[in-house]
């Protein structure tokens, strides 16, 4: 696995970096927390990040809010101390372990196991949540159309719903794209 370590203490970076190398992993670049903050981080071929600071501040939170917001990536914070920012907060964000005044070799392997077991089930449930509002809103679709062709059509509900079948199978089209092809052409006559 690819690192990425942010790390504003220099006695500890060789700690973490050799506990990460003997695991396995490459570390791919290692900068310390303004780069972090000012935004010059790279993350391209990362596929966790690691953070070790004294404490994690409100503009470590806000830079770090940027990366999960536009990255999918595992990251671990290892504070010496709870600073300004609270525990809550930071799992919040969706980081994936928090560790405070923590850091031991013999931890860091268990402790990123355990972020990244936590990062693929937290995927796993946002992939989940999409499908079912995705399943929703087709739903949702397919019962506006079914109503747009009871009201145009006089059809019964069942009629229509075979209509909608009939059409997708005839075209190869799934229903729900059948059912928005309906409501666009209503709302456009509406």
């Amino acid at each position: 696995m690819n690192v990425l370590l942010i790390d504003e203490s220099l006695s500890s970076s060789d700690v973490l970096r050799r506990a990460v190398v003997n695991d396995g992993n490459r570390v791919v670049s290692n900068n310390d927390v303004s780069w972090l903050i000012a935004g010059r981080i790279k993350l391209v071929d990362v596929e966790l990040i690691i953070v070790n600071v004294e404490a994690v501040s409100f503009d470590m939170m806000k830079a770090l809010r940027q990366i999960v917001q536009h990255h999918a990536l595992p990251i671990v914070i290892f504070a010496q101390r709870e600073g300004v920012v609270r525990s809550s907060d930071v799992v919040k964000l969706g980081i994936c372990a928090y560790i405070i005044d923590g850091l031991s070799v013999e931890r860091i392997k268990p402790i990123l196991e355990v972020a990244q077991a936590r990062f693929e089930q937290f995927r796993l449930l946002q992939d989940e949540i999409l499908a079912s509002k995705q399943a929703l809103s087709e739903r949702k679709d397919i019962e506006r159309a079914k109503g747009i062709l009871m009201r145009q059509r006089n059809f019964s509900e069942d009629e229509a719903y075979n209509t909608l079948r009939k059409t997708a199978m005839s075209q190869n089209k799934r229903l729900a794209d059948v059912a928005r092809s309906i409501i666009s052409v209503a709302d456009m006559f509406g």
